[in-house]
């Protein structure tokens, strides 16, 4: 099974509420790795500042954080190599990378 990992800087909560607004992307990416996980496919969330031991702990992401700082990120990972970064991967990108072919099913169930 591949392994999807998102490293983002902190900007909103990670459900997309940023004050009295509703970030949209934030909210589909939140909804997306929600649902994958609770289908069983391997995808973590990081968020600047609260998971910093992660971004450390992983060698791909702590040298793009200390190369390119946090107005790079998000940084998105698949089975530990770097597939985007600076901006959130769309849906049909994370379908295809995780092979999953009924993620527009599996969304319309949340």
């Amino acid at each position: 099974m591949k392994k999807l990992q998102i490293f983002e800087g902190a900007v909103c909560a990670s459900d997309g509420m940023c004050g009295l607004s509703v970030d949209q992307e934030l909210m589909r990416i939140d909804t997306v790795v929600k649902v994958l996980q609770n289908n069983a496919y391997d995808v973590d969330r990081y968020i600047m500042p609260d998971d910093r031991k992660a971004f450390m702990e992983n060698e791909v992401a702590g040298e793009f954080l200390r190369q390119n700082g946090n107005e790079a990120l998000p940084l998105v990972l698949l089975d530990g190599q770097k597939v985007l970064n600076g901006r959130f991967p769309t849906n049909d990108e994370i379908a295809q990378w995780l092979e999953v072919p009924n993620l527009p099913k599996l969304l319309e169930k949340k």
